[in-house]
């Protein structure tokens, strides 16, 4: 089981239910290519609107969090710790 998560992203857009999306790039380690994935991410206290929604879109974030899954949202990061890069 994954019981910590670093997540290093871009703020993308605001969702409902205090949910946010981040856009994530990968590099494979033999061919090189770089993937890009969307990853939902809400804040620890699971209020409608939190500090998670007021970073700025486009800004560079490290989020340190765990993983879990919601209904609808599927499974997500839930951020314990924020730091918004510029």
């Amino acid at each position: 089981m994954i019981s910590d998560v670093v997540l290093v992203g871009i703020a993308n857009d605001n969702l409902e239910r205090g949910f946010r999306d981040f856009v994530v790039e990968s590099t494979d380690g033999l061919s090189g290519n770089i993937k890009t994935s969307i990853l939902k991410v809400r804040y620890w206290s699971k209020e409608p609107y939190t500090r998670i929604n007021r970073i700025k879109y486009g800004a560079n974030v490290v989020i340190r969090g765990r993983l879990e899954t919601d209904e609808e949202f599927g499974l997500h990061v839930v951020a314990e710790s924020i730091f918004v890069c510029g």
